[in-house]
């Protein structure tokens, strides 16, 4: 399973990735993470940031589920359409102007963050 965020990442965008991966690791699933963008030197002491790769790769490719967090919409990402088609989207965000572009969709607008 793929697990990205948000480019130019922010403590909301790493902060979810890497609570989402240890929590679907937990339920046995092998992880992929992934962010376009470098992680800021600021969030540096989180523990899991050498895991996050910044290109799309075979793991990506071979995968049959992607999990987006605190992405708006899929361009936030740094994804193209083509890499989600033909496999299953989750959506986890509180961003207001999300459309609810996943198959299955979690967005609390009223939320002041995804994590």
């Amino acid at each position: 399973m793929a697990v990205a965020c948000h480019r130019r990442p922010d403590g909301d965008a790493v902060g979810s990735l890497l609570a989402m991966a240890h929590w679907l690791e937990r339920q046995g699933k092998t992880v992929g993470l992934y962010c376009f963008d470098a992680i800021p030197q600021t969030l540096g002491f989180l523990a899991g940031l050498e895991r996050i790769r910044s290109q799309v790769d075979a793991f990506w490719s071979e995968t049959q589920a992607v999990v987006l967090v605190d992405c708006g919409d899929l361009s936030m990402a740094g994804v193209e359409a083509e890499r989600v088609s033909g496999k299953a989207l989750a959506v986890i965000d509180h961003h207001v102007t999300n459309p609810g572009f996943g198959a299955v969709n979690c967005i609390n607008a009223e939320a002041s963050s995804t994590a």
